[in-house]
């Protein structure tokens, strides 16, 4: 999928999670919100307000732990007076309009998340009372229209949704050594600006890597862009890479090709078609339309799952697609795209295993944002994160649009986002990720491509399956992460105990407080400051959302204008 802009169940009711801090004192409270499957877990030592009930301390590993106690969601605190140095409270905005009088504080913070696994934007008005300036999100309005999908990626979930794939795929027999360089292949290359359009390209081998085993792979090139290659050592550096660098570290990250094994010996359901067991490189200007040397629509490269299928205009192969123009880029955007494109074939392969190739096409447009998410999740694994050997421009310019307008992105509605309307949440797939490994293990982000779920067309139903094998919920793994973007870098996250640090903040990326010298940005755009905290007093909450306010020495807050549910707010009060 789109590297430029980085390229390829049930509902939940929200999980609020709660932060503050002082000069001596910072905890952290998790509490049971609306959802009864997560239990409230606590950092040892600290106090939770909130409802009717106060309890102490009970263990902190994210997990639920002991003295875990739910609090009361019938009810909101009419009147808070900051007593100790920090206070956090749960407000449940789905129990209608409410007033919060606040006495005592200086801070004030609400977070707020929906988790809810469909498109409805809900309404929500919050706003601080008192003196000087009020904070809040984005401005009140009826949801947008549906417009046609904008994007590449976008276009691609629909062709997939839409393909006919009744054509049954024939059994596929191991067979080595069967490309040399200089051999010429025709490839049916997809247009990425219109649908259904294929240009035929005759590519020459330019690089065949023949060993027996896992890792065969060709390098192709449009012959009216040898001269990318035209360097034998710059064609050899790239190679080894792939062969040294990328191959492995994707396998052993996603799981080794599951074609090599048994795609033979695979169901007819879940056979992928495939000529050869290489993984083919095909460099073209017909990626992006553009020339050999200059960038056409801002494409690097792309993986088209249909190849995979014996559909027409299918090649049949374990393929992606490279914009020739990539190679007179940085060796960050070149390597980091093929580690990226690398995990979306990976992806498929497994997915077709485990659920079948009809229900994978089922599933393919709910899962773009977890598929997406780990081919960054891939880009950070092979050194092409912000703190990584080779930092790309691309993945940090992503991380640092997210963090402008948190907001305006939701992480399971993916597609054609941000302020202006024409982004993708990349750079809050990368750092989710990033987070989830982080928390869960290899094993988990291993189980994304491997667990059998039957294929369910649901944003969260895998995600969430694959998390409570590990003793947490997407939900709750969420609102964590929500904990993590407004804590990591910042000193509220310096005062956490060593064993919160994991759960608290995002290996890989510091989110504030830090200046990034990354060649291809701009001096002006090198630093990451955490979370903007948005403007206005209204909310409209996207599923898997997040939102910050703040307001220094606030008396009072307003919570209106609710209908149903899915809110997760925490009101953070700091002496």
């Amino acid at each position: 999928m789109r590297f430029q802009h980085l390229s390829f169940c049930v509902a939940l009711a929200s999980i609020p999670l709660v932060l503050a801090s002082c000069a001596d004192a910072t905890f952290v409270v998790e509490d049971l919100g609306n959802n009864s499957n997560i239990i409230q877990d606590r950092l040892p030592g600290t106090t939770f307000k909130g409802g009717s009930g106060t309890s102490d301390s009970g263990s902190g590993d994210g997990t639920g732990g002991d003295g875990a106690a739910t609090p009361d969601p019938s009810t909101n605190p009419t009147s808070i007076t900051l007593s100790d140095n920090a206070g956090v409270y749960p407000l449940y905005p789905d129990k209608g309009s409410f007033r919060v009088s606040l006495g005592g504080a200086r801070l004030g913070i609400a977070a707020l998340s929906s988790v809810r696994s469909n498109s409805i934007l809900l309404p929500l008005q919050v706003g601080w009372s008192g003196g000087g300036a009020s904070y809040g999100t984005q401005a009140a309005g009826a949801p947008a229209a549906a417009s046609p999908p904008s994007s590449f990626e976008a276009r691609m979930v629909e062709r997939v949704s839409k393909m006919d794939l009744s054509a049954p795929i024939p059994r596929y027999r191991i067979q080595a050594g069967t490309v040399e360089v200089g051999q010429i292949r025709r490839f049916a290359v997809p247009d990425s600006d219109r649908e259904n359009t294929y240009s035929s390209v005759d590519a020459k081998a330019v690089y065949v890597d023949n060993r027996a085993g896992a890792g065969r792979f060709v390098i192709w090139v449009d012959p009216r862009d040898e001269v990318i290659f035209s360097s034998q050592a710059k064609l050899t550096a790239l190679a080894d890479v792939i062969s040294s660098r990328i191959y492995p570290k994707d396998t052993a990250l996603f799981g080794a090709d599951p074609t090599l094994d048994d795609n033979a010996k695979a169901g007819d359901g879940r056979r992928i078609a495939m000529d050869d067991d290489y993984i083919h490189f095909l460099f073209s200007r017909q990626v992006d339309n553009g020339t050999a040397t200059e960038m056409g629509n801002g494409i690097l490269g792309f993986f088209w799952w249909p190849d995979l299928t014996n559909t027409s205009k299918s090649n049949r192969s374990k393929l992606l697609y490279i914009a020739s123009s990539l190679m007179s880029r940085s060796e960050s955007d070149v390597y980091g795209t093929i580690a990226h494109e690398l995990q979306h074939l990976l992806f498929s392969c497994h997915r077709v295993k485990q659920v079948g190739l009809l229900a994978h096409q089922g599933e393919f447009g709910p899962l773009i944002w977890l598929n997406e998410g780990l081919s960054m999740l891939a880009m950070f694994e092979n050194g092409y994160g912000p703190e990584g050997s080779n930092p790309s421009p691309s993945m940090f310019l992503q991380i640092r649009r997210f963090l402008s307008a948190p907001w305006t992105y939701s992480l399971t509605d993916f597609l054609n986002q941000g302020p202006a309307g024409d982004d993708s949440a990349y750079g809050m797939a990368a750092l989710y990720l990033q987070y989830v490994r982080n928390r869960l293990g290899d094993g988990a982000i291993r189980s994304f491509h491997t667990l059998d779920n039957g294929g369910r067309a649901d944003e969260v139903d895998l995600a969430d399956r694959v998390m409570r094998t590990k003793g947490s919920t997407m939900a709750g793994l969420f609102a964590d992460f929500g904990a993590a973007v407004a804590l990591d870098g910042s000193p509220v996250f310096d005062l956490l105990p060593a064993s919160q640090r994991t759960r608290y903040g995002i290996d890989g990326v510091t989110l504030q407080r830090k200046t990034y010298d990354i060649p291809g940005v701009k001096l002006t755009e090198r630093t990451l400051n955490g979370p903007s905290v948005s403007s206005g007093s209204n909310l409209s909450l996207k599923p898997y959302s997040l939102s910050f306010l703040q307001r220094m020495s606030p008396t009072g807050l307003d919570v209106s204008g609710v209908s149903g549910t899915g809110y997760g707010t925490r009101l953070i009060l700091q002496k």
